[in-house]
């Protein structure tokens, strides 16, 4: 659906483009996402992320550093997209996708060589590392349908020899991996019923002893790093909601609180301690906008309104990156008529720097491990 949604985008915002500023396209100049300096990084500041132009063309994987400035993954207009540092920083994954079918190439930083890791072709999402580095764990599908409401495999594959292993299910929410590395907590639906399942990298399934009937209907969940917390959204009972309705609530408790709302395509990020949620959804006057809210369900605060240059809705509004320290949020919005500039600010919105010139369409930021 992404891909999809994303090749039809390029095109309404290309036929936008041609006709010198239609929609919700700002004018040459114009700021439409806030007071922003045009600074660079910080020595501290590290993303990867996947751009494409404005015209239909193939996403690249880029890196962005004060050190080397800004350079390209692989070979250009190969369709690379969704880029993750493993936890030393040393190595990256990349996806690059072929349609509906897709596979992991792994990036050595230090000898700048490339080699694939996967080699099934099924449709991938959602990977994690293990807290070691030692292995990747992703959700696949190899009649994917739609991939956002079912997963057929969870899988984990050895970055030394490539070897994998799939665990089947019905359907993963989401999962995180346990302290350790050797065993896996998905958040799973069968049916109507959702439950905990811990899978060990042997295979062996356990139900855990907890009753997380609240997250039944969900239609997207986020478990927090540590696994204690998780952030869900609920369709909202007026059906003509433009917004759903985002909780957070303690993994073995009854559930949650409302935190604010989650518009279609919207998506969270919960920062590295587990201390605090970020999301996009939809603010005043039903523009996209990044908001923040503490996990203890406080604090809740709009940061920073976002443009997505688009009015037909095609082209997805940014999504959240935590730094490592939680300290601050990049996040891409547009800019200008050239397209997409990320911008970085400080978690309480008190600073806001813009870090690259605008240009085509940015995505799937990820900060590189301090």
């Amino acid at each position: 659906m992404f891909l999809v949604r994303l090749a039809a985008g390029v095109s309404a915002l290309a036929a936008l483009w041609v006709l010198s500023g239609c929609g919700n396209i700002a004018p040459p100049g114009s700021n439409p996402v806030g007071p922003v300096g045009n600074e660079s990084l910080k020595s501290d500041e590290s993303l990867a992320f996947s751009r494409s132009g404005l015209l239909p063309r193939l996403p690249n994987i880029y890196l962005l550093d004060d050190e080397n400035g800004l350079r390209t993954v692989g070979k250009p207009g190969k369709n690379d997209v969704k880029p993750l540092w493993s936890p030393d920083g040393s190595q990256l994954i990349y996806q690059k996708a072929y349609g509906w079918e897709s596979d992991y190439f792994l990036l050595d930083v230090a000898s700048w060589h490339t080699r694939q890791l996967t080699a099934d072709g099924f449709y991938k999402y959602l990977p994690r590392w293990s807290p070691d580095g030692v292995r990747l764990a992703y959700l696949s599908a190899n009649e994917p349908g739609d991939p956002s409401h079912k997963s057929d495999f969870l899988n984990v594959v050895e970055i030394s020899n490539g070897e994998s292993r799939s665990f089947p299910f019905e359907r993963v929410l989401d999962y995180r991996w346990r302290p350790g590395g050797q065993a896996l907590l998905a958040v799973s639906r069968s049916g109507d019923t959702t439950s905990l399942q811990e899978i060990t990298l042997s295979g062996i399934k356990t139900r855990r002893d907890i009753d997380v009937g609240y997250l039944d209907g969900s239609i997207a969940v986020s478990l927090s790093p540590d696994a204690s917390r998780v952030a869900y959204a609920l369709p909202d009972s007026d059906p003509d909601a433009l917004a759903d309705s985002l909780y957070i609530a303690a993994l073995d408790s009854a559930g949650g609180s409302k935190v604010g709302g989650y518009a279609i395509d919207s998506s969270m990020a919960w920062s590295p301690d587990g201390s605090s949620l970020a999301f996009v959804s939809f603010g005043d006057e039903y523009r996209y906008a990044l908001f923040v809210v503490n996990a203890d369900e406080s604090g809740y605060k709009e940061l920073l309104v976002l443009d997505t240059a688009d009015e037909s809705g095609e082209i997805l509004p940014g999504a959240p990156a935590w730094s490592p320290d939680g300290q601050k949020i990049a996040i891409s919005s547009f800019s200008s008529l050239a397209g997409s500039a990320i911008f970085i600010l400080s978690a309480d919105g008190s600073e806001i720097r813009q870090v690259t010139q605008p240009g085509g369409l940015i995505y799937g930021i990820v900060w590189k491990p301090e």
